[in-house]
């Protein structure tokens, strides 16, 4: 299984267009093809903090959603709401236990 998690900081002014993007990226996301899920949310403590968890059962699952227009479209848009560098990373997981 592949996971991405990581934040994003959002322009406080621009909050309300992410929501917008991110509704339809991830309505698209969620149909594609080894998606195991895909969420994006506001950290309680910086609501201006947007955290990414997505599941995928292969790289090549997400390198195919990497190249999706619509995945294209909300990285650019993302590119105007960010108010610094995103700090995202693709982890490997060999094995997922129940806590």
């Amino acid at each position: 299984m592949i996971v991405v998690a990581g934040s994003v900081p959002i322009k406080p002014d621009k909050l309300d267009e992410l929501r917008s993007a991110a509704r339809v990226v991830c309505a698209a996301a969620r149909r594609e093809k080894g998606c195991v899920s895909y969420d994006f949310s506001l950290d309680l403590q910086n609501p201006t903090l947007m955290r990414i968890f997505e599941q995928w059962e292969t790289s090549a699952d997400l390198d195919a959603h990497l190249n999706q227009p619509h995945t294209r479209r909300f990285l650019d848009q993302l590119g105007t709401m960010a108010a610094g560098a995103p700090d995202v990373k693709r982890y490997l997981v060999e094995r997922v236990e129940a806590l």
